[in-house]
């Protein structure tokens, strides 16, 4: 996989890592990732991106420090702040 950010340390980089150990270690054809904090993230793109491999996931206590009003793009904070203020729901 080619990664957008061109840094080998990344929310692709982790969910890579996440499938890998999906396939390697657990041997499930269908999983269910339980993530908490900044591997929210992680889980939700390594859904997004093996969608064959992981089922659902289940989030606890996500953070979205990355997701910064000071971080992102200015088309991207009408939706960055929808999903923060349902999260405070």
């Amino acid at each position: 996989m080619t990664h957008p950010l061109g840094s080998a340390y990344n929310f692709y980089t982790w969910s890579e890592q996440l499938c890998d150990f999906i396939e390697q270690v657990v041997d499930a054809d269908h999983t269910t990732l339980v993530c908490n904090s900044i591997g929210s993230i992680s889980g939700l793109q390594a859904a997004i991106d093996r969608s064959d491999l992981i089922k659902g996931v289940f989030i606890a206590n996500p953070n979205f420090r990355e997701l910064h009003v000071s971080e992102q793009l200015p088309i991207l904070v009408p939706f960055v702040q929808g999903v923060q203020v349902s999260g405070h729901a």
